[in-house]
């Protein structure tokens, strides 16, 4: 059994510098709007509503925490940044909202008797446009939201450096 009172050995944890942390993070943030546009074709194609929940789940959730960092930022330019970032995140949320939306009424009305496909109709091919065009503005939101708080996960991991750089008092 260990004591309460012994101190916790301290691990050293390494970070990769925060350039190349910010690299791999913008590099990922593109690969994810680029492979869940691949996704979106493929369920705009086959009519399923799987991912439409989670993503307006995850794009709220990110921007809701964007703005909690707004709200708490020190230095004013990091909090405004983060707002904006927030505002086209929830934006980006509420697109997602229209993309089902729209998706229910195609899948309401716009399909065979059987519900496997799509009736090629002008009024079906308009409202997948719709969809489309919806699922596109909001992956682009949320990319452009990113980009506007990278530089504020930059000005952390540059602090946690700093911090880690200097030896313990």
């Amino acid at each position: 059994m260990v004591s309460s009172d012994a101190p916790l050995p301290k691990l050293p944890m390494q970070l990769p510098p925060s350039k190349l942390m910010l690299r791999v993070v913008r590099v990922l943030i593109w690969l994810l709007a680029f492979s869940f546009l691949i996704a979106e074709g493929k369920e705009y194609l086959k009519l399923r509503q799987l991912t439409h929940v989670a993503v307006f789940t995850l794009l709220f959730f990110l921007a809701n925490y964007q703005l909690n960092v707004a709200r708490f930022a020190k230095d004013q330019l990091i909090a405004a940044r983060s707002k904006l970032a927030s505002t086209l995140m929830f934006l980006a949320s509420m697109f997602s909202i229209i993309e089902t939306g729209i998706d229910q009424v195609i899948a309401s009305y716009c399909t065979t008797a059987d519900g496997s496909s799509i009736q090629l109709s002008p009024t079906a091919i308009s409202l997948c446009s719709l969809v489309w065009l919806a699922g596109v503005v909001m992956v682009i939101l949320a990319v452009a939201s990113f980009e506007e708080f990278l530089p504020t996960l930059n000005s952390d991991w540059l602090q946690l450096e700093k911090a880690r750089a200097t030896p313990p008092s």
